[in-house]
């Protein structure tokens, strides 16, 4: 989550916001960005989706491409290059100071000023937010001629599909195995992917994890993936266009103080709770089973490991196997999961990013008139935004409320 001062936030809420929208076009080499300004973009026309999860249900992994949208009123085809969005904002709230001298700075810390009647805050010290960076898709031109529509992906689009077999191959050329820690950093570095700063010393629970070499053809979003997927982490891109991720294990990225939601446009609630998961499944394994527990509950709750080919055929699960302890010791990024679905729309809090955590009260009343409230405490894994001036934000937080029993292994 964002840092931003109580007031800002409050203004935010309470008052009015200005956004500017600034983007950014390169070119090659030295050649300076190409600035597209706020007169020159059509009213209201942005959209920006970005995810963690955009499944039916909760499914770890990410590396899911965040997409941008925009029209222009220059007639310039932009197709191909590089791209960065950044969004300015300035909160001004009503005020009625005693006798002062306007304008009169009142924050030394945040560039907040009070003028007769006003006080304006420029958010985040002043600086901009970087939305997204990615590279152009398409630039079309609309009927007529005049407007042309932006689309535009992050770096997991462009490099996601990329064929590395025969580089992955050659990471095994003269050794048996490697480990995952290992391949995730040569993956990074071979592909350009660079690290946010918060995870740049951070390391994740498998990665002195030994993983033998398949033949099966990979591709570069595939191994990120999978990667991901088992260590039970997310993987995004944020809008510097770092790679980043995010867990629900209690580690120091992860925000532990909530967002709270009194008031949005509309919500949809489901009647369960996502809860952690009691037992996991990882299908290849050589005794056919590939069933883990974390506990004797007659009522188990798995988590299914199914195209994960670059970890699961190279061990056999016994527990007699140092390797299958490895694993064992992962376990608890599946059984940490508790959040509520929900679907929600609100005005844009800027200081929200994907993967924080929010609290939303909802209130509603019977037949008999009478009120109720019930808080639903959940993450933010898929979000579309809307908009310039008013920017609306669509909170979505999936899941299926399904346990798997001996009954299902049984019927399979």
């Amino acid at each position: 989550m964002r840092e931003a001062s109580d007031f800002f936030k409050r203004a935010c809420l309470n008052g009015s916001v200005k956004n500017e929208l600034t983007i950014l076009i390169y070119g090659n080499g030295s050649e300076l960005p190409y600035v597209i300004n706020n007169d020159e973009i059509v009213s209201e026309s942005m959209k920006l989706t970005q995810s963690l999860c955009d499944d039916s249900d909760l499914k770890f992994g990410g590396c899911i491409a965040s997409q941008f949208e925009i029209e222009i009123t220059k007639n310039v085809d932009l197709t191909g290059r590089g791209i960065s969005v950044r969004l300015y904002q300035t909160a001004v709230m009503q005020t009625y100071p005693g006798s002062q001298t306007y304008p009169t700075t009142i924050s030394s810390t945040e560039d907040i000023t009070t003028y007769p009647g006003l006080t304006v805050c420029e958010g985040y010290n002043g600086n901009p937010i970087w939305l997204f960076t990615g590279k152009i898709y398409s630039c079309k031109l609309s009927k007529n001629r005049i407007i042309r529509k932006i689309v535009a992906y992050d770096d997991f689009y462009w490099k996601g599909t990329v064929n590395c077999t025969n580089w992955y191959r050659s990471l095994f050329k003269n050794v048996d195995t490697i480990t995952l820690g290992k391949l995730f950093d040569e993956l990074l570095k071979k592909f350009n992917f660079r690290k946010a700063t918060a995870i740049e010393n951070l390391t994740l629970p498998a990665d002195d994890l030994p993983v033998y070499m398949v033949e099966d053809k990979v591709t570069v979003g595939e191994l990120l993936r999978q990667i991901m997927e088992f260590n039970g982490f997310f993987c995004f891109i944020d809008g510097d266009g770092f790679l980043d991720f995010i867990s629900f294990r209690d580690y120091s990225q992860v925000e532990t103080n909530y967002e709270i939601y009194h008031y949005y446009i509309d919500v949809a609630t489901e009647d369960f709770t996502k809860t952690g998961y009691t037992g996991l499944y990882i299908a290849g394994f050589e005794d056919g089973t590939g069933r883990y527990y974390f506990d004797s509950s007659s009522d188990e709750n798995y988590y299914f490991l199914e195209d994960i080919n670059i970890i699961t055929k190279s061990y056999k699960a016994r527990d007699f196997d140092p390797e299958f302890q490895k694993i064992k010791s992962l376990l608890n990024s599946y059984f940490s999961v508790i959040y509520d679905p929900i679907n929600l729309k609100s005005e844009y809090r800027s200081w929200v990013e994907l993967g924080d955590k929010i609290q939303v009260y909802v209130t509603w009343y019977d037949i008999n008139g009478k009120d109720h409230i019930k808080t639903f405490d959940t993450m933010v894994l898929s979000r579309t935004l809307s908009g310039i001036q008013a920017i609306t934000d669509e909170i979505t937080s999936n899941a299926e409320n399904i346990r798997y029993t001996e009954e299902y292994f049984d019927g399979d």
